[in-house]
Order: structure tokens, then C-alpha cells, then sequence
């Protein structure tokens, strides 16, 4: 079974997809504020992920006491990428903090 990243998706299906990362301690959209949340949503189709054991949606999720290591989060990313079916699709990634680093690995992985 692969392994997810905490997201909520939220918005216009049929949008352009916008991805966000959120950095340490945030949750899917604790970072991002209601101003971003309520008009891009409007729009966009809007998919808040952020890192494991931090998410409001993920408490079935198997937790490492040890944590992650970058691979498996920068993996992570990839497997939720691909299970919003965003994979093989253009999308927006915006980020911060922590979640900048693994969005920029992300990037240079997966272009």
C-alpha cells in the first residue's frame, strides 16, 4: 500500500490545480490562512498537503516514532501527487518553511 502525505483538497474540480506544501508543525491548511483558502478555492482547484503526522485528516496513517527520512517524504509527495491524479499533469506548487526544501527537491526530481 503506498504511502500518502496528509491533503485536503478543496476548491473547483475542474480548475487549475494549485498544489501547497506546508512546512513544521502546520497542518493541510493551517498555514495558509483563510484569505488564500476562500478566493482561490473560488477558482482553483486547490490540493493542501503537509508533512506526515502533522495532518488534521491523517490520523489512520502509520506513524514512524523515528520520523521520515527525506526519500520517504520526497516519495510521499510523488505518491500523493499521483493519487490526486496530478502526476502526469501540469499544477502550481507553492510552499513554505520545511515544505519549501522538500517542494524544491521535489521539483528537481520530478520537473
Amino acid at each position: 500500500m503506498a504511502k500518502i502525505l496528509p491533503y485536503r483538497e478543496l476548491g473547483v474540480k475542474t480548475g487549475s490545480p494549485i498544489v501547497f506544501m506546508s512546512g513544521f508543525p502546520d497542518t493541510e491548511v493551517s498555514a495558509w490562512g483563510p484569505t488564500i483558502i476562500n478566493h482561490l478555492t473560488k477558482k482553483y482547484r486547490c490540493i493542501f498537503m503537509c508533512l506526515p503526522g502533522f495532518g488534521e485528516s491523517d490520523s489512520n496513517m502509520l506513524q514512524k516514532p523515528w520520523g521520515y527520512d527525506q526519500e520517504e517524504i520526497l516519495q510521499m509527495m510523488h505518491e500523493t501527487i499521483a493519487d490526486v491524479g496530478l502526476s502526469q499533469s501540469p499544477f502550481y506548487l507553492i510552499a513554505h518553511d520545511w515544505g519549501a526544501y522538500f517542494s524544491l527537491l521535489y521539483t528537481t526530481r520530478y520537473p
